[in-house]
């Protein structure tokens, strides 16, 4: 992902940031342009077949002890954003914890302390053209909106759904038997590969 950049790969490349400010550039020190993840994430859910299998993901996974907050992944990404709730932000949860960069979930919409964290972004390679960087910071866009909609499904229930418990549910959608999982990131890496089938075709 992207991060900051050293001084001299800053001004060298400045007059472009300066271009892209408004746009999905992330300067040093900022907090996630959630613009620029809502808009992302409204490309993703539009496609054929991405918002029913997020809806159906969701249903699949609701008990009558845990039930749905939201089924429409826009509309609760919007919630999270929201000034009622802790919003989106960088940080390194994940990494100090397990070892590798990730996106991580606190609290929850009931209580109003709903928060996305993103993975701090990574330096951005030194020499690349204009276009190589345009690509680059886009790729790197597209990766953050990926894991900004696939932590807003965690906060979908009203105490969370656990990558364990949406693993089952894809293996029930897909009529197979949940594999054995030895961590949470297989069970994770498994139903994102079925969320990503769906809504980044």
């Amino acid at each position: 992902m992207i991060a900051q950049l050293n001084l001299n790969t800053r001004q060298t490349y400045q007059p472009f940031y300066d271009r892209l400010a408004a746009g999905w550039c992330v300067p040093p020190n900022t907090a996630p342009n959630v613009g620029d993840l809502r808009n992302r994430i409204a490309q993703r859910v539009s496609k054929p077949g991405c918002s029913k299998f997020i809806s159906d993901l969701i249903n699949g996974t609701a008990t009558a002890t845990n039930p749905a907050e939201f089924t429409d992944a826009l509309k609760g990404f919007n919630e999270i954003a929201s000034s009622s709730q802790k919003g989106v932000v960088y940080g390194d949860t994940i990494m100090n914890t397990y070892g590798f960069a990730g996106g991580t979930i606190r609290g929850s919409i009931g209580t109003h302390t709903a928060q996305i964290e993103l993975s701090t972004p990574y330096p951005t390679p030194v020499g690349l053209s204009r276009q190589g960087l345009a690509q680059y910071m886009n790729d790197q866009a597209n990766i953050r909106a990926g894991v900004a909609l696939h932590e807003t499904l965690h906060l979908a229930g009203k105490y969370g759904y656990s990558d364990y418990a949406y693993a089952k549910t894809v293996a029930a959608m897909q009529g197979v038997k949940p594999p054995n999982f030895t961590d949470i990131r297989q069970a994770s890496d498994y139903w994102n590969k079925a969320l990503d089938a769906a809504c980044n075709h």
